[in-house]
């Protein structure tokens, strides 16, 4: 039987990375062999889970069930890019382009929600609260306002800076105590009132809901505070899940952060993969993680790891708050750590061949490789800023950060509908993964 395991899996992997598949445009009509070979790995992953638990004590067994679970994860994640690919070019082929025929691609979309409106209902329950009318899935820590957390700066190195509408300038010693209360109550800055909504919804992959958001309102020391995550996660939701529920917990209990909010946002990052890596996800499975804290309306802290993104809207202007960790971009970085970066047949530039980014929490086989380390940045919220977005790569895929900006500026009154209307958009535009956004209105 392992000998069978081995030889699908090896013929699933040659099959995926064959010349065939890099023709997109023939994938569609090649969806029923995807869906066999799907539904032979969803068969070797049951194998495999029972042979694991069969063999623990046999450590020459363990290691080469691990390699096919290795295999498997490879062969998984190649066919999610592949239906992905396909689902969209159909879409894009049979509606046209992407700006002129929104409506008709509106009504297909519609339609695919409302045969996956029981699984929809599933997930709901799964992963929590509904945010209304229980249409989308909905997974997120939101509590009402009560009393707790609060920061504020940025780096580049050891440098700490504040970010302008045009880059990032040095300002040195400015970053020292900024976040601590004044005792001049007349050098606080005056508040400014915002509000925030979010949506989320599971992909067509099949491989379950792995985006997690965190959206909460809170007052600490007299100061009035937004705190607001996207945890992206992959190979699996464990290390979003856990980041959700302790990223910001960790940040405002580290003493140092008040002080040296960004020294202290990469220690608790790096404090925090450890742990994941020890207790939660060994060599698979990993997550993103774009987080703000807004203060008082008009102090605004981002740290990122990966993909997922923030951005702002001034006077109608996208401006980008954080950079994505492509591999493309940070070859250096990789190849200083000893890894590589290089392009499967048909796909997109991956560290090792596997993963998509450079930077995230978890992915212990490539550790060594990747860093969780965070870039951090500091803004001070002007009044002509309009809004605030989060978002996971579900929508960056399909969206620049002008079209998000331009798709809800009519909508900053309401901050859940802004949300909303910002997943719905994505999925109209062929997005096929798992999308999670977070909208701050002022």
């Amino acid at each position: 039987m392992f000998l069978l395991v081995s030889g699908l899996l090896t013929n699933i992997l040659n099959r995926v990375d064959s010349a065939t598949y890099k023709e997109i445009s023939l994938l569609w009509g090649l969806k029923d062999e995807i869906d066999t070979l799907k539904n032979s790995l969803r068969i070797i992953n049951a194998f495999l889970v029972d042979a694991e638990n069969k063999q623990t004590q046999n450590n020459g067994i363990m290691e080469w069930l691990q390699q096919l679970r290795d295999h498997f994860f490879d062969a998984r994640d190649i066919l999610d890019e592949i239906e992905c690919e396909a689902l969209r070019n159909k879409i894009v082929k049979s509606q046209g382009s992407f700006k002129r025929k929104k409506s008709r691609l509106a009504s297909h979309v519609d339609s695919v929600e409302r045969e996956r409106k029981h699984q929809d209902d599933l997930i709901e329950k799964k992963y929590g609260e509904d945010e209304d009318d229980g249409d989308v899935e909905d997974n997120t820590d939101e509590i009402k306002p009560e009393a707790d957390e609060d920061a504020n700066d940025d780096h580049r190195e050891e440098a700490e800076y504040l970010l302008g509408d045009d880059g990032a300038t040095a300002e040195q010693g400015l970053h020292e105590g900024l976040l601590i209360k004044d005792g001049d109550e007349d050098s606080k800055l005056s508040a400014r009132h915002f509000s925030h909504g979010y949506h989320l919804t599971e992909g067509k992959l099949n491989h379950g809901m792995e985006d997690y958001i965190f959206a909460q309102h809170k007052k600490l020391n007299g100061y009035d505070l937004g705190l607001y995550a996207i945890f992206d996660g992959h190979s699996g939701h464990d290390v979003a899940k856990y980041l959700q529920s302790h990223l910001f917990e960790n940040i405002l209990n580290e003493p140092s952060f008040w002080k040296k909010p960004v020294h202290a946002v990469k220690k608790v990052c790096k404090a925090t993969n450890v742990e994941i890596l020890e207790n939660i996800a060994d060599l698979r499975g990993g997550s993103t993680a774009v987080a703000a804290i807004l203060i008082d309306g008009v102090k605004l802290l981002v740290a990122n790891v990966g993909d997922s993104r923030a951005i702002s809207c001034k006077n109608g202007i996208a401006k980008p708050i954080t950079a994505d960790h492509e591999p493309e971009k940070e070859k250096d970085l990789v190849e200083t750590r000893g890894g590589c970066v290089f392009t499967r047949p048909g796909s997109i530039p991956r560290v090792d061949g596997q993963l998509a980014m450079t930077r995230a929490f978890g992915d212990g086989k490539l550790k060594e490789h990747i860093t969780a380390e965070p870039d951090v940045m500091i803004r001070k919220i002007d009044d002509d800023t309009d809004f605030i977005i989060l978002a996971s790569d579900g929508l960056w895929k399909v969206m620049t950060n002008q079209d998000a900006c331009d798709c809800i500026k009519d909508d900053v009154d309401d901050a859940k509908k802004a949300a909303k209307k910002l997943v719905k958009e994505a999925k109209c535009l062929g997005s096929c993964d798992d999308i999670s956004c977070i909208v701050v209105t002022f």
